[in-house]
């Protein structure tokens, strides 16, 4: 941001400071007013707070214990939120950490812990300041509920299959059917509770602020339009949100989410490290420039003096993060899996061996052996296309099961790429990614399954987006994000410095590549041009790389033809123009276009039969 843009955004921050300070006291006045001197409200909050009584306990390895309420029992025991218990955090991380089988079910318990604390650190804010304002009872009792059931939208493999593979595009609760199947399970339980603690005419608005909290948090901070078929869907984001300090609290940047994950993922794979726990002593409530009751971190106790430890607080919690990426989420090894995760689950679903269903009622270690066990029921198909994706995602499950190891024969840094926006468009689609995968093993003549790419989403990390809470001239709490106060303020330029370097590193770690199983790949003694054609044909630029296809084709299929220069030049000169004219895929991905590598196949066949004939 240059310095005259800088200096327009204090300007223009400046003077909606002053249309908002007195609007910013009425919404103060209105809010403490409300929640102080309702006493409609004082009769059912001394019920909620009867409510959040504890009853049972649960033995944490991270956090120790952790104590629940008597709904909160109720609902970890229905068999939909047991099955968490069968889902993995991490994924396929556990075959490189071998300690990484911690649960969605332990991270669900651990953000419930999580969020209590930083309930507690606001509660404690409310006390040391008037303008501050604390939770109350009602609101304690759904954030907590939120904070347990947040994760009960993921399927197995969730975050590897959807966000990695692009496999599923309407994921966890912005996906309606999954959220309908859980929540038709899960609110009767609540209204029970309610109705049986003379809370009735709270249900309706309780449940609201739980589903709705729950899909923004998914969406982030702005609304989010969907295309699905000829009609549009507009979830709404945090912002849009009646109470968004809820979200705040429970999935946001810095949030319950985000330091129980980061505190156990390092845990069960073993990394050194911590963050510091003070970091539940600066959590605070108040009224944002919008009349918004919003979640910040106190970044001044008092007006205009920067706490500078709460602030590298904040930046090792988000260099942590990163670290934790870096060595664990982005691992080679984990990747691979995922890749081989990724192709496994399409092939199984494009041809029908497992359902969406599936991935919801069963878990992680399950899925691969499903796989095999509706295989081995079924007839060969005298479909091609469904037996060569049923021979694929078996062979996959097979080499998932028995930790089979893929080799990189192809590797390339996104942001570096001249193809980047070539290879963001056509690869994160599953169907393209396949095609292109099935080109390539027939060319080698491998088995289906034996070649893999891989094309995550882009993964630039969480923007720096913590509210930090400062005090303006007129002793009103003042609320920026992170990111904003180190782009207006010099006086944060390091900070400034650090986030963008964060940015960087997290761009490098977005990767295209493209993989073959090792036993396969062990078999070519000229990898360097397999390779070579590999990474040409991912740029979408056979012909290039013709000769070298044919070079291939011929030794292939062709050993005891004797060809000629010319006659070799004959053959590529045919194959070229077939191609360009009728075969090669377009961006797009039309399925019905014949496999180039066939074709030069056949053109190959045809010329030394006819030069056969012709002697």
């Amino acid at each position: 941001m240059s310095q005259k843009n800088i200096d327009k955004f204090k300007a223009e921050k400046k003077i909606q400071k002053k249309k908002n300070s007195s609007n910013k006291r009425l919404a103060q006045k209105i809010e403490r007013t409300l929640i102080d001197k309702d006493e409609g409200k004082k009769a059912s909050r001394k019920k909620f707070k009867e409510l959040l009584e504890y009853t049972k306990v649960f033995r944490d390895p991270v956090h120790g214990d952790i104590w629940i309420t008597e709904l909160e029992k109720k609902i970890i025991d229905h068999p939909v939120f047991q099955r968490l218990r069968r889902i993995k955090q991490l994924g396929p991380t556990f075959l490189v950490f071998h300690g990484a089988i911690h649960t969605r079910f332990d991270h669900s318990l651990g953000t419930l812990f999580i969020s209590q604390k930083i309930v507690d650190s606001i509660k404690k804010s409310s006390k040391n300041h008037k303008l501050l304002i604390g939770i109350f009872p009602e609101e304690n009792f759904i954030i907590r509920i939120i904070a347990l059931i947040h994760d009960m939208a993921h399927i197995s493999w969730g975050h590897t299959i959807e966000d990695e593979g692009n496999l599923i595009q309407t994921q966890q609760w912005l996906n309606i059917n999954r959220r309908k199947k859980i929540l038709t399970q899960i609110f009767p339980i609540i209204a029970a509770f309610l109705k049986d603690n003379g809370l009735e005419k709270e249900e309706d608005e309780i449940l609201d602020k739980i589903e709705n909290t729950l899909i923004a948090e998914e969406v982030g901070e702005n609304d989010k339009i969907i295309k699905k078929k000829d009609e549009e869907i507009i979830f709404k984001g945090i912002n849009s949100l009646e109470s968004p300090f809820i979200a705040d609290i429970v999935g946001n940047t810095i949030c319950a989410d985000f330091l129980d994950y980061i505190a156990r993922d390092c845990y069960f794979t073993g990394l050194k490290m911590v963050y510091d726990p003070r970091i539940f002593s600066y959590f605070a409530r108040c009224i944002d420039n919008e009349g918004k009751s919003r979640v910040c971190i106190l970044l001044e106790r008092r007006s205009n003096k920067i706490r500078w430890d709460i602030l590298n607080h904040c930046i090792d919690l988000l260099r942590m993060r990163y670290d934790l990426a870096q060595k664990v989420y982005h691992h080679r090894v984990k990747r691979n899996f995922s890749a081989v995760v990724i192709k496994m689950v399409y092939c199984a679903m494009k041809s029908n061996l497992i359902t969406e269903d599936d991935l919801f009622q069963h878990g992680d270690d399950v899925i691969p052996y499903l796989i095999l066990q509706r295989k081995n029921q079924i007839k060969p198909d005298d479909n091609k296309e469904l037996e060569l994706l049923r021979n694929a995602s078996e062979k996959l499950a097979k080499d998932f099961i028995n930790r089979n190891i893929y080799d990189i024969a192809y590797e390339t840094l996104y942001i570096k790429s001249k193809q980047k926006k070539h290879l963001e468009k056509t690869y994160h689609n599953p169907e393209n990614r396949y095609r292109i995968e099935r080109i390539l093993e027939e060319l080698f003549q491998m088995k289906p399954g034996s070649i893999i790419i891989y094309a995550s989403k882009k993964n630039t990390g969480k923007k720096a987006l913590v509210k930090m809470c400062r005090w303006d001239d007129e002793g009103l709490p003042s609320i920026l994000s992170l990111e904003e106060i180190a782009e207006v303020d010099n006086e944060f330029r390091t900070v400034k410095s650090q986030l963008t370097n964060l940015r960087y590193l997290y761009e490098d770690m977005w990767k295209f590549f493209v993989i073959i199983d090792r036993t396969t790949y062990a078999q070519y003694s000229d990898k360097e041009k397999l390779e070579k054609i590999i990474e040409t044909i991912c740029k979408r630029n056979i012909t290039p790389a013709i000769d070298d296809i044919i070079d291939i084709i011929i030794h292939q299929d062709c050993v005891e033809a004797d060809l000629t220069v010319a006659e070799r030049d004959n053959i590529c000169k045919l194959a070229k123009e077939k191609i360009n004219a009728d075969h090669y895929p377009s961006t797009e991905g039309n399925q019905n276009l014949l496999n180039p590598i066939g074709t030069i196949r056949e053109i190959a066949k045809d010329y030394i039969n006819n030069k056969n004939e012709a002697k």
